[in-house]
């Protein structure tokens, strides 16, 4: 039990710093936000399905207290959501995943176009194809990120013992 206490802390403080790297590190923090879940994919792998929730939950009251709102949406309503529907085979959870991304995408549309315009009037009907495409883009390659990134981890943790 304590092992699998500090592998869900450390691996959260990862996954916090990662995400919040998009705040000091210009371009490259943005594809490091992205990468911020594997960790929690290891906290599931290492410790269980309980550990990896309430490593959620941590992680996202953390991000809640050192981010901006935009921090807030794109975490807790687009890649934590992606990141559940990898790790959770039944259909509810790919449907309530799907159903807070697509939230996420209509609150960073509210958010980011609040003058009226072409771009404006686009953006009302593309949002939910935004939304969709998140979802369909997050839950392919976190699949195979989380898979490569097991296998890279067991190889060397092999290798070591």
């Amino acid at each position: 039990m304590t092992k699998n206490i500090t592998v869900s802390a450390i691996f959260s403080v990862i996954s916090v710093l990662l995400f919040s790297s998009q705040m000091f590190i210009p371009f490259l923090g943005m594809a490091f936000s992205f990468l911020a879940v594997i960790p929690l994919y290891f906290i599931f792998k290492m410790a269980g399905k309980r550990y990896f929730y309430m490593s959620i939950i941590s992680t996202f009251v953390i991000i809640l207290f050192l981010n901006d709102p935009f921090g807030w949406i794109f975490y807790g309503l687009i890649l934590l959501p992606a990141t559940v529907s990898v790790i959770e085979k039944r259909a509810i959870f790919q449907i309530i995943c799907f159903s807070l991304i697509e939230l996420g995408s209509l609150f960073l549309y509210k958010v980011f176009f609040v003058v009226d315009g072409r771009i404006y009037e686009l953006m009302a009907n593309l949002w939910f194809l935004i939304g969709l495409t998140f979802y369909l883009i997050l839950h392919f390659s976190y699949k195979r990120i989380f898979n490569f990134s097991y296998f890279l981890w067991k190889k060397n943790y092999d290798n070591n013992n």
